[in-house]
């Protein structure tokens, strides 16, 4: 409703829309991230015990990026 009030325009595109630009997407892709350009965080636990930790931490929001558990 806030939208419409302020007379602003919503547009979106879906990823079917493109399928065949998939691979040209996938080649730049792993070239930014052997450039270094793009990066991440994640944070990862280590053995299953930890799993339950790892749930938790998750809506608690003490962890970066994404959520690992490691299984050796």
């Amino acid at each position: 409703m806030l939208m419409i009030g302020k007379q602003m325009r919503m547009e979106g595109v879906t990823l079917l829309a493109h399928l065949d630009k998939m691979a040209e997407y996938r080649s730049h892709l792993a070239s930014w991230i052997s450039q270094g350009k793009i990066t991440w965080r994640e944070t990862i636990l280590e053995g299953i015990e930890c799993a339950p930790d790892a749930l938790v931490r998750l809506f608690d929001g003490n962890g970066i990026g994404k959520m690992l558990v490691k299984l050796a």
